[in-house]
């Protein structure tokens, strides 16, 4: 119906352009050229909306992609923290986590054009997110590495070893609580990928 009616306004224009706005006769001659400028003019103004359209088309396919690699993030955030429901996560982890797991999405995280996202509040989401899978690929190798080879707990657990050289079970808790400590880091991260996550879903829906 559209297409019909600006052949019928064309129609119009061209024929009130042959009249002089019905003043003189018509001139079919004048009709003709009215046609054709119109014409010229439709098929220009027709390529600058199908250039916008498929601007918006690759724009909207571009988005979706992004959040893709978004979504894959998070499932593979999922995938880890699953292992920290094992009664022992450190030893789960040190079977079943690969640095190339992470090392795989951050590569892909980089590889998208920011300025693609949208909107403010979804670019810092997402350069969040990517900080935050790397800061959760090291607190997953603290926690397979043991509360012994971290920094600070390495310390506290060397004191605590003399400080309770006669209380094993007391020492062997604090062992235990550090190992929890180490596991806890980890679903901090965790977390926070989910948060973030959110802030890019409900941004780039709202775009669409």
């Amino acid at each position: 119906m559209g297409i019909w009616g600006l052949i019928a306004g064309a129609g119009i224009v061209s024929y009130a352009g042959a009249t002089s706005l019905g003043t003189k006769s018509y001139d079919p001659t004048i009709m003709a050229s009215w046609v054709q400028a119109i014409g010229s003019i439709g098929a220009i103004l027709g390529a600058v909306w199908v250039a916008k359209h498929q601007q918006r088309v690759e724009m909207t396919k571009r988005r979706d992609a992004i959040f893709a690699v978004a979504t894959a993030a998070v499932l593979r955030t999922d995938e880890i923290a699953k292992h920290l429901e094992h009664k022992d996560p450190q030893s789960a982890m040190a079977l079943h986590f690969h640095r190339s797991i992470t090392d795989s999405v951050i590569s892909a995280m980089n590889s998208v054009p920011l300025h693609d996202i949208g909107t403010p509040n979804a670019i810092l989401a997402f350069a969040s997110m990517r900080d935050q899978i790397g800061f959760l690929t090291c607190s997953v190798e603290q926690l397979v590495a043991g509360p012994w080879r971290h920094e600070e707990l390495g310390k506290h657990l060397e004191r605590a070893k003399r400080d309770f050289a006669d209380d094993p079970e007391t020492f062997l808790e604090l062992v235990r609580q550090a190992n929890r400590n180490l596991a806890n880091n980890v679903q901090v991260h965790v977390r926070a990928i989910h948060q973030e996550f959110d802030v890019i879903e409900r941004e780039m829906t709202r775009r669409h």
